[in-house]
């Protein structure tokens, strides 16, 4: 299309009259009397057939047909002995493609956000049990995993937003997240996957604060959903693990060599550009202050307070880790540096009867050769009177 038709559709398209405010409203109520009249009437057992051979159709079509009848075959069986088999194997045996592709028919079957994000949370804890039981030989496989996981967990975070608020899905996301961050903070990685490894702890950080608001944001509405004691408990606990980072946090500044600068940290709040000591004391004033506010069940305030002092301390982590790395850096220099020195001197000190030219070249040279030569041989040269 050229230029000057596409500018002439455009302002046709803007020459174009909103409908009356009374006609929306009209059409937008006939239109609901539609739904609710069609939802009422169930689906039958027809359409229920042709719905699943379409979901069914959706599923295996990019996936080979091995992996496809020996998920059929589980679904036949019922899940008995093949199927334990199957969620025992690991990437790179001979059920493993079976295994996922049973995990994707499950989630096919599943038609509501809520359940297809508890499934999403169960496919991430398998991921990440994955992770723990491959060799740590595997780094490849390993870094695969992680990322399987990521995506997985992204998911979940998603079906979490977009699914219906309950206080019952937000304790089943808490529950999930918390056992999932225990679970990676006890795994052995890589050091080639240590940044993969860091995004998935960052995003199962992320899915458990958005649990823990919707826990609060629960009873906070709905005074009977959630009762003020285990929301109080909960709280707490999150205020345990942020007092322990800062722990950590303190026992890394203390080991700092004193010529060293501070890391700083920047506090987008305050506009302001703060020592790491100074930030780990703001965010442990803002636990003291969410305390307070839990003890007079003001929640939601006291969870601002929380997710306050964890963006401190994850600020202060970030800092005192780039300055580990720094100081590892010059200490891998400083090493590098003293090598050279020690093997010059290492080969000067066989060579005895070099020593003149070493003194020669060395801070002694001046006082060296005239002890050595000047009276003995500068005596004979000189006139002798008779």
């Amino acid at each position: 299309m050229l230029e000057d038709q596409l500018i002439h559709k455009l302002h046709e398209l803007g020459a174009i009259n909103r409908a009356p405010a009374l006609w929306r409203e009209q059409t937008r109520a006939e239109i609901l009397k539609k739904i609710e009249a069609v939802s009422s009437q169930p689906f039958s057992f027809g359409e229920r057939l042709v719905y699943g051979w379409q979901q069914m159709r959706l599923v295996l079509a990019p996936m080979h047909l091995a992996p496809v009848v020996v998920a059929a075959l589980v679904m036949i069986i019922g899940y008995g002995p093949l199927a334990a088999a199957l969620t025992a194997s690991l990437p790179g045996e001979m059920l493993y493609p079976a295994k996922r592709t049973v995990e994707k028919f499950e989630l096919s079957i599943r038609s509501s956000s809520n359940s297809q994000g508890l499934f999403y949370l169960t496919l991430a804890g398998r991921r990440l049990e994955e992770a723990r039981a491959v060799k740590a030989a595997s780094v490849n496989t390993q870094a695969e995993l992680l990322r399987d996981y990521n995506i997985t967990l992204g998911f979940a975070q998603a079906s979490l937003e977009t699914g219906l608020p309950s206080q019952a899905l937000a304790k089943a996301y808490d529950q999930a997240a918390d056992v999932l961050s225990a679970n990676l903070n006890s795994l052995t990685v890589a050091s080639q996957n240590r940044s993969v490894y860091n995004a998935a702890q960052d995003l199962t950080s992320k899915v458990s604060a958005r649990a823990l608001a919707l826990l609060v944001s629960a009873h906070t509405s709905d005074q009977n959903g959630v009762m003020p004691v285990e929301v109080a408990n909960r709280l707490t606990a999150e205020i345990a693990k942020v007092e322990a980072k800062l722990e950590g946090v303190d026992v890394k500044i203390k080991e700092f060599p004193a010529v060293r600068p501070a890391p700083r940290v920047v506090i987008e709040s305050k506009a302001a550009v703060v020592p790491v000591s100074e930030a780990s004391r703001q965010a442990k004033e803002s636990l003291i202050e969410a305390k307070e506010l839990i003890a007079k069940s003001e929640f939601s305030l006291a969870l601002a307070k929380v997710q306050e002092s964890e963006d401190l301390t994850a600020k202060s982590e970030a800092a005192v880790a780039e300055e580990e790395a720094a100081a590892e850096s010059v200490t891998g220099q400083a090493v590098e540096g003293e090598e050279p020195a020690e093997g010059a001197a290492g080969q000067g000190e066989p060579t005895v009867e070099g020593e003149s030219t070493a003194a020669g070249t060395g801070e002694g040279a001046d006082e060296a050769v005239p002890a050595e030569g000047s009276v003995e041989e500068q005596a004979p040269a000189a006139p002798v009177s008779p």
